[in-house]
């Protein structure tokens, strides 16, 4: 039976397939739409290979990576060439990028993503762990 989630997830690959139906090739080159893989986390974290085949299924070749889910920088980047996927940016914590860059950076060599974002940070007015934008820390 098709989880929610999967139904949800492939009704808006569907839509951007019918959005970009009558562009063209050309149009659809330099629009591609990429899935946020923070987006299917719970389905990442029982099912990597899984959810990554699944992400490709929907259409997608491009993504932007959130979690690690287990796996190494290495391993995961081998797990999204597996899938036929290439990340082209990846989310870093604030904290990461203010204290562990040559993380952030290694990890963004492994993946070899032109963009590094910036997931969520903290405020003094931050209560029991709350992110602002809505995030959360894994």
């Amino acid at each position: 039976m098709m989880e929610r989630r999967e139904f949800v997830c492939g009704m808006i690959g569907a839509g951007v397939a019918l959005a970009t139906e009558g562009w063209g090739d050309a149009a659809r080159e330099v629009l591609r739409p990429g899935l946020e893989l923070y987006s299917v986390r719970n389905e990442m974290d029982r099912d990597v290979p899984g959810t990554l085949a699944m992400v490709q299924r929907m259409g997608f070749t491009e993504v932007e990576v959130a979690m690690l889910h287990g796996l190494s920088a290495n391993q995961f980047a081998a797990a999204l060439q597996a899938a036929g996927l290439k990340a082209t940016s990846m989310a870093a914590g604030y904290e990461d990028l203010q204290a562990r860059l040559d993380l952030v950076k290694e990890r963004a060599e492994a993946f070899s993503v032109k963009w590094v974002m910036l997931g969520g940070f903290r405020t003094a007015e931050s209560s029991r762990g709350k992110m602002r934008s809505g995030s959360r820390e894994r």
